[in-house]
């Protein structure tokens, strides 16, 4: 019989949750849904379809070795997530945000744009949700149901993990004070760089990422 990793058992349990609480509202309760800016307000039903089955069988979590990490997550949508995705492009920026968290959301329509522009130079951007899972079942679905929406409204339609990996988490978040803040990452998902606290403007990224391609990428 072969055994399941501890990441593993969380995303099984994490992926029956989602089962049951999708379809999910995308405001949540009015009492504890965080406030937004007028212009970031989503309502509406939520598409669950895209959810797909977990295979318990594939990547098995490791400790991190030379600055990168082998972990097993998911994305917002449910769909299996592990370090693979970092092996698409050259650079990968990965950023931190909250569903709390206002100017995380007001640089997301930008974030998407660049992600769409810089897609055949080997760069892409990869979204933690910090605040993306709760082990109550109401709340998670409130957040849950935000981050589907944020993601919807911003067109920041690149992927989103869910904090549920202790070794994604403690490779990328154990140190992060605010948020939205930044890591620049290589094809095996080591940090590169310094990491960047705070929002900027798509052309203040651009600047940036532009820097970083130039420096490390093959």
């Amino acid at each position: 019989m072969k055994y399941l990793s501890s990441s593993h058992k969380v995303v099984l349990t994490l992926f029956t949750l989602l089962l049951l609480l999708s379809p999910l509202s995308a405001t949540g309760s009015k009492e504890e849904a965080p406030k937004q800016p007028a212009d970031t307000l989503m309502e509406g039903e939520l598409d669950t379809s895209g959810v797909q089955s977990v295979q318990t069988n594939t990547a098995q979590s490791a400790p991190a070795v030379d600055g990168a990490a082998q972990f097993l997550t998911l994305d917002i949508y449910g769909n299996e997530i592990s370090q693979d995705i970092f092996a698409q492009a050259d650079i990968t920026m990965l950023n931190v945000w909250g569903t709390y968290c206002s100017p995380c959301i007001n640089e997301m329509p930008g974030l998407g744009e660049i992600n769409r522009e810089y897609a055949d130079k080997g760069f892409q951007i990869t979204g933690i949700v910090i605040d993306g899972y709760s082990s109550d079942e109401e709340k998670f679905r409130e957040q849950l149901g935000m981050a589907r929406a944020i993601e919807e409204y911003t067109k920041a339609d690149y992927t989103h993990l869910l904090p549920v990996s202790y070794e994604m988490n403690n490779l990328y978040l154990k140190d992060i004070q605010v948020v939205p803040t930044t890591f620049f990452l290589d094809s095996k998902g080591k940090i590169i760089g310094d990491a960047i606290e705070g929002s900027r403007s798509k052309e203040d990224w651009i600047a940036i990422i532009d820097e970083v391609m130039n420096e490390y990428a093959n």
